[in-house]
């Protein structure tokens, strides 16, 4: 359990956590390879139905970790780089042919709520919370959200969500289509077990092929989202707005 992401298998449903609770799980490049790994491992599992993605230490994850940057400015070139770590990781998400569910306690924030709407399904504990906060950082939505939201809530929703980056109660995302089920928190575990369980009596084959032609026809926004993120996030890592709400962010969460 030294790693920042493990498996830990329960019959035919595998879960995938991630597993940095003293910086709230917050993700680095290191994780989001090790995530990409063991998507790959277990769609070779044959053992494996249903994935669940959770944080540990009751907590989603707080989003990118900003830390992993303390070696000084860098350019825009390695935050293109560092930024394709967390792409490939979601489109791992998107393309393995198990369904992925994503179960959400504590938060989601910025590049985690992205990962966590890049899975199949998404459960939440009753007090969760999503918190696309990437313009208060003076960023733009990363890993396709600004595809994948306005998809799922239509495009003016959407953008005043992005705009004024607000959280989004669980209650509130089950409202907007965001979430599956919301459950009180001593029960979420059970209940996210029981829809895994739910999915793997389902054909195989027919979860899978459903899931790839969803998925299938949402590829081309999700990709020209990646691919403009590429060149607007890190152009906006070189401006002042964003260096100033980077360090008041840093601080807030010491």
């Amino acid at each position: 359990m030294t790693d920042t992401i493990y498996v830990k298998h329960s019959g035919e449903i595998a879960w995938l956590i991630l597993n940095k609770p003293e910086r709230k799980n917050a993700l680095d490049g290191r994780m989001m390879d090790l995530l990409r790994e063991s998507l790959t491992a277990l769609e070779e599992n044959d053992e494996t139905r249903v994935i669940i993605l959770r944080g540990e230490g009751g907590v989603f994850s707080a989003g990118g970790d900003m830390r992993q940057n303390t070696g000084g400015e860098i350019t825009p070139e390695q935050s293109r780089r560092l930024l394709q770590k967390y792409v490939r990781a979601v489109e791992a998400v998107r393309r393995i042919e198990k369904p992925v569910l994503a179960m959400v306690d504590g938060y989601a924030v910025g590049g985690a709520m992205s990962l966590a709407l890049a899975c199949d399904l998404v459960t939440a504990s009753e007090q969760a919370f999503f918190w696309p906060n990437f313009t208060l950082l003076g960023i733009v939505p990363e890993l396709g959200l600004t595809a994948l939201l306005p998809r799922l809530l239509g495009p003016q929703r959407a953008k005043e969500i992005l705009f004024t980056g607000r959280r989004l109660s669980a209650s509130e995302g089950w409202r907007l289509g965001l979430v599956n089920r919301v459950l009180p928190g001593p029960e979420l575990e059970e209940g996210t077990l029981a829809l895994a369980r739910e999915l793997a009596a389902v054909s195989p084959v027919s979860l899978q092929l459903t899931k790839s032609m969803i998925n299938r026809a949402a590829a081309p926004e999700l990709d020209m989202a990646t691919q403009a993120e590429s060149v607007a996030s890190p152009f906006c890592t070189q401006t002042d707005a964003y260096r100033e709400a980077a360090a008041k962010f840093s601080q807030k969460r010491t």
